[in-house]
């Protein structure tokens, strides 16, 4: 597999390509590779009549973009968007159509912190999101870091438990499981350490992830950040701030197979992510993607 990894401070972003000799089930080598080729033309320049974060004086970020069906859904840190060149108020999540012309759509949630992440559920199809992030709040009812909420009204379903102990970083659907990550230790009355699996329709934990995740490299918090699903369906790549997980040695990434009836840590590692990218940037990991046939990252 090849990953990109931030080597030394020769700036902001610097980063080389290894190409991991060993698959999923085995411990990986790492050697140097080539740099990675896009495919498909790419520009510069945003396509014209999508929406875009206004400029407000105060930094405003979004940190995921997620479609579901003939919408595209954006969450993050800001208040204030400009579309069709009309500013509007938008406070952590808007919405618009994913094709041409980009329309807007009315949805207004309400959030009163950063939405970190949007996930949905096959079963409820584009009806209902789950949202995560550093909130109290959502659409006026009490909330704390995580939701379900209706993509038409912006109001809480309140048959899903709201309640993390701690901020939520990730939300996936896998197939009838919602996997959350993030620095809580507690979700909707269960314990449980930085990532969990929950019930979609009650927000229960059901079981599904009893990973044991522990340890973390200085100047931040224990946490889960990120993850991404193959597009094979049964394996996960988790980053965050951590040094073991299920009992083995896993530091800032980890990969874990969902094809069984609980998910469990492959052998897919390498030594390349047990080190400093420097002092001050221990965990530097903060995301990854599956090339198209799986076969690299």
């Amino acid at each position: 597999m090849r990953h990109l990894i931030p080597r030394r401070p020769l700036g902001r972003a610097a980063v080389i390509a290894v190409a991991l000799a060993a698959g999923a089930g085995g411990f990986a080598t790492p050697v140097l590779a080539g740099p990675a080729i896009a495919a498909g033309p790419v520009s510069p320049r945003p396509v014209a009549g999508t929406p875009q974060l206004a400029q407000t004086g105060t930094t405003q970020f979004i940190r995921q973009l997620v479609q579901c069906g003939s919408m595209m859904y954006a969450v993050g840190s800001f208040n204030t968007i400009k579309a069709g060149g009309t500013t509007h108020t938008r406070t952590s999540i808007f919405s618009f159509k994913a094709t041409r012309p980009f329309t807007l759509s009315g949805l207004t949630v309400g959030v009163n912190g950063p939405v970190n992440s949007i996930a949905f559920i096959k079963q409820n199809g584009c009806a209902h999101a789950y949202i995560g992030g550093s909130f109290t709040s959502v659409h006026g009812t009490a909330a704390q870091n995580i939701a379900e909420i209706s993509t038409s009204t912006g109001a809480v379903v309140k048959s899903f438990g709201h309640n993390a102990n701690g901020t939520v970083e990730t939300l996936l659907g896998y197939k009838n499981h919602l996997l959350a990550g993030g620095a809580f230790t507690r979700t909707n009355g269960h314990s449980r350490n930085y990532y969990a699996s929950l019930n979609p329709f009650s927000g229960k934990d059901d079981g599904f992830i009893r990973l044991g995740i522990s340890g973390r490299v200085p100047n931040d918090p224990t946490k889960i950040y990120k993850q991404e699903l193959s597009h094979g369906g049964n394996l996960v790549l988790v980053e965050g701030n951590f040094t073991s997980v299920g009992g083995h040695p896993r530091q800032q990434i980890f990969m874990a197979n969902l094809g069984g009836a609980t998910a469990k840590v492959t052998g897919w590692t390498s030594p390349e992510f047990s080190q400093h990218c420097i002092a001050r940037l221990s965990f530097y990991v903060r995301a990854a993607a599956w090339s198209p046939n799986d076969s690299t990252v």
